[in-house]
């Protein structure tokens, strides 16, 4: 009854938010899900990803410093695919 009359608001997923284009370049990589970006400034953008357990594990990877196998060109095109991103948004 009180469902009803008191209908519970959709929770949106929490995002992971970061102006750093080297790292949202590694974790869109290795399959992190970028959900939107918006330009700061002429020089600055800000990248949404979904905040999961997958995204989580890839920054701590990211910033321990251990070496990780990964594929340039995996790399390199997300870097590309954010720089197009970030020129195409207002």
């Amino acid at each position: 009854m009180l469902a009803t009359l008191f209908p519970c608001p959709r929770m949106s997923a929490p995002h992971y938010k970061t102006n750093d284009p080297y790292l949202a370049s590694y974790v869109l990589s290795e399959g992190a899900l970028l959900t939107g970006c918006r330009r700061l400034g002429p020089k600055k953008v800000e990248f949404r990803f979904t905040a999961d357990e997958r995204l989580h594990d890839l920054l701590r990877l990211y910033w321990s410093g251990v070496a990780t196998p990964l594929a340039p060109v995996r790399l390199f095109a997300a870097l590309r695919q954010l720089k197009s991103r970030s020129f195409t948004q207002s």
